[in-house]
């Protein structure tokens, strides 16, 4: 019972931070600006090509003025998923670190997504 009413906590917390416009926003912008930097960090390390790639896919929507969404349109700049592996390799903390925030944002994500909030 203990257990259960930790979860309906953290359930409830979490419910409640979403329906704040400013806790997207600041997700949103945060994803914008870490791929805007992998797609430098691509340019230099891996292949120019893919940076630019990678510049141009950010910089559409967020010529926009709208941030909405912007998790999606990350999804298709694909070498600053590969520019994170190889950095992560490197350094070996990092990798438990990446994970386990990857899996925190997916768990919250999966929570708001069966409580019918628009994720993407």
């Amino acid at each position: 019972s203990m257990k259960l009413n930790l979860f309906q906590t953290f359930k409830e917390n979490i419910l409640l931070s979403v329906r704040e416009p400013l806790v997207w926003l600041r997700l949103e912008i945060t994803h914008s600006l870490i791929f805007l930097f992998l797609s430098i960090y691509t340019m230099i390390r891996i292949r120019f090509s893919y940076g630019l790639y990678m510049l141009f896919i950010i910089l559409i929507p967020l010529f926009t003025g709208v941030f909405d969404s912007m998790n999606r349109y990350v999804i298709m700049a694909f070498p600053g998923f590969i520019a994170i592996t190889m950095w992560l390799e490197k350094y070996k903390y990092a990798r438990y670190t990446y994970i386990f925030i990857a899996i925190t944002l997916q768990a919250i994500y999966l929570l708001l997504f069966l409580n019918f909030y628009w994720v993407g």
